[in-house]
């Protein structure tokens, strides 16, 4: 994952799954995540940027149990 600013704006880069993963609910599949918070090298007033990122889309056949 990346993070870098440009033109005021936090632009957050991330591979995405090649096939999205069902989550651990099975309510969503994980396109892309960086498995918790990571350090990145931005910095913002001197202090490190840490970041995390999690990119679902609903799983249309999900049934509440």
């Amino acid at each position: 994952m990346q993070v870098t600013e440009k033109d005021n704006n936090i632009v957050i880069t991330i591979p995405r799954n090649k096939k999205p993963t069902p989550s651990s609910t099975g309510k969503t599949f994980i396109v892309a995540s960086s498995h918790g918070f990571v350090p990145t090298s931005l910095q913002i007033d001197g202090a490190p940027v840490s970041a995390m990122v999690n990119l679902t889309v609903k799983n249309p056949n999900y049934v509440k149990p």
